[in-house]
């Protein structure tokens, strides 16, 4: 009996212990698929699917301008949406190396460096661009808040 109740609670403890963290692997399993399909929507620029993934409040900040709002990036996004579209944009490689996930309760913050090279109005582009994005689950959605890059090379 005593065997029994020794095994009985060194069962409850081992699977208590193991919720949180599946918690957290769910989590981040999630956050990382989206993470996959924004980059993926990105690349063909997918507006529909990437406006699903930004929070209306979404803040876009690069190297050479001011934080602006979601509308002005989507404005940006419509353009280069047109050029991918007539061939004056060609993207032939665009990746996310170097992830780093620091994952609270119901946001993230995510670094990395992008990679993307291609042809853009006939001219051959390569790009190296170090990024941070602020990352919220929004009614069971993981969306992109805020995202700040640098450029590299």
């Amino acid at each position: 009996m005593k065997k029994h109740l020794i095994l009985a609670l060194f069962l409850i403890f081992t699977f208590s212990c193991a919720g949180p963290e599946r918690k957290k692997q769910k989590e981040l399993g999630q956050l990382e698929a989206s993470i996959d399909l924004f980059n993926t929507a990105f690349e063909q620029g997918d507006l529909s699917t990437l406006d699903s993934l930004t929070t209306d409040n979404y803040i876009h900040t690069n190297g050479s301008d001011r934080a602006f709002s979601k509308e002005r990036w989507f404005n940006y996004l419509e353009s280069r949406r047109k050029n991918l579209v007539s061939g004056q944009l060609k993207i032939d490689k665009y990746q996310l190396l170097e992830k780093e996930i620091q994952l609270y309760e119901k946001s993230a913050i995510v670094t990395g460096l992008i990679i993307t090279s291609g042809f853009s109005k006939g001219a051959e582009f390569s790009n190296q661009i170090r990024v941070s994005n602020l990352w919220i689950k929004e009614k069971e959605t993981w969306k992109r808040a805020a995202f700040h890059d640098t450029r590299i090379q």
